[in-house]
């Protein structure tokens, strides 16, 4: 086979069909554009992971900070609650307190009133035995 002068064939096309030098040339520099725009867009894209990256960074961060304000926040608040908790029990076992007392007290107002009132019956009884003879010689005040 004899080709024109200028002109190549071979079978280095792909899937081994043959080309002309002018479609080789050709081929070859679409898949140089490719290859050029390929490696250009892993760079971008190399470009722009890396900046996820760093934002995310960024975020993570941002966020740990927040988050330990978060939880302050809320060691203060319980540590506020509890305080709180304790002053209000405080109060209610001082007038729990209070109360038991003042029921105690009433306890021994009745009771002393209960004795006194036994007391005065004895007297009463003392006080009729003698009139009646009996017990002369002691004196009941």
């Amino acid at each position: 086979m004899v080709s024109e002068p200028g002109t190549f064939r071979s079978p280095t096309g792909p899937n081994g069909k043959s080309e002309s030098f002018d479609e080789y040339r050709e081929r070859t520099v679409a898949e140089a554009k490719a290859r050029k725009h390929e490696a250009g867009l892993e760079a971008r894209l190399a470009a722009l992971e890396t900046r996820v990256e760093q934002r995310f960074a960024a975020l993570e961060r941002r966020f740990k900070a927040r988050l330990e304000e978060v939880i302050e926040a809320t060691a203060l608040g319980f540590g506020d609650l509890r305080g709180e908790i304790d002053q209000q029990f405080d109060e209610v076992r001082e007038r729990t307190f209070a109360v038991d007392e003042r029921a105690e007290l009433v306890r021994v107002a009745r009771l002393v009133k209960a004795c006194s009132r036994e007391v005065e019956e004895l007297r009463q009884d003392i006080a009729e035995l003698k009139s009646r003879g009996k017990g002369k010689g002691r004196t009941v005040t």
